[in-house]
């Protein structure tokens, strides 16, 4: 990762795929599970809540304490560690064994939170494995970048507080809302919902009665409504 990138992601803030922590506390080990359970991503060590660097010192010690965290989960979550400067990113792909629990529970991603599933969830969630999610599905067929809708996505970087000079590829990219297939960028079902010109023509049995916006984080006039949007009132 590049200073660059880097400082992209601070100015998104934490969200679906990203979680800032100021150091490798207790609290580490449900984000690990958390991102297992649900889709991956990556925890930012040494930033906090707001996106301020305060740093940590990235020794030996600090990268065996987080692969320790990872291995006493059950089952053990896959890291990959990456140093930039006095930032440590730990790189969480999504589980091939959900579902996956640490010594408090089990944790899945909802919006920027990891939130405990209740013993009817864990239920749930144990049948719910195996099927495709809906919003991850890849838009081959959508004409991206040539139909993005320009209004819906400076009105989230303004209700978002992002001001610096993020393009657009680079946020969609880091919302998850855009993977490369090789060289060639696909926004998946969710970024066509929000950020597509006439989604409906994709997406033909979704109603389109309200607006939605996807928010890193609860902001005045919206409401949580499922993972990881924010609809609004």
């Amino acid at each position: 990762m590049t200073q660059h990138e880097l400082d992209t992601i601070i100015q998104s803030l934490e969200g679906y795929k990203i979680e800032f922590k100021r150091n490798a506390n207790s609290d580490l080990a449900k984000e690990l599970v958390a991102f297992a359970n649900s889709s991956g991503g990556r925890v930012f060590i040494g930033i906090e809540d707001n996106g301020t660097i305060a740093g940590v010192n990235v020794n030996n010690e600090l990268l065996s304490k987080v692969q320790s965290m990872a291995s006493d989960c059950d089952p053990f979550v896959d890291v990959e560690l990456e140093a930039l400067n006095n930032i440590l990113i730990v790189q969480v792909p999504e589980g091939k064994n959900k579902p996956y629990r640490c010594t408090n529970g089990f944790y899945i991603r909802n919006g920027p939170n990891s939130e405990k599933l209740s013993t009817e969830e864990i239920g749930q969630f144990f049948q719910e494995q195996g099927r495709i999610k809906f919003d991850e599905i890849p838009r081959k067929d959508s004409q991206y970048p040539e139909e993005l809708n320009q209004f819906s996505l400076q009105r989230y970087k303004q209700l978002s507080g992002i001001v610096s000079e993020i393009t657009d590829a680079e946020l969609l990219t880091n919302l998850g809302l855009v993977n490369h297939h090789g060289t060639t960028p696909v926004i998946n079902n969710t970024g066509v919902l929000f950020f597509i010109q006439n989604p409906s023509q994709y997406i033909p049995q979704m109603p389109f009665s309200k607006y939605f916006a996807l928010m890193p984080q609860p902001v005045a006039g919206f409401e949580l409504c499922s993972l990881p949007f924010y609809r609004l009132r």
